[in-house]
């Protein structure tokens, strides 16, 4: 996960999800945990890194659903 030393975590995490977007719209992501447990990194860096995908619209969360990737 640490291939940039000079960039934030939350961005190298944010990119990595970007690249396999595309064929995946509708999926589900995993929970914020699994995600931060896999990836051995805080909860907090993950939770930054999504935030940024909804704001540019390429995930959607729904409450007490989960986390998608965009569908349109």
């Amino acid at each position: 996960m640490r291939s940039d030393p000079r960039r934030p975590l939350y961005r190298q995490l944010a990119d990595m999800i970007r690249k396999i977007e595309a064929p995946h719209r509708g999926v589900r992501l995993p929970t914020e945990r699994c995600l931060a447990q896999e990836l051995r990194i805080a909860r907090v860096t993950v939770r930054k890194a999504l935030a940024d995908l909804e704001r540019e619209g390429i995930i959607q969360r729904r409450q007490g659903a989960g986390t998608y990737f965009a569908s349109d």
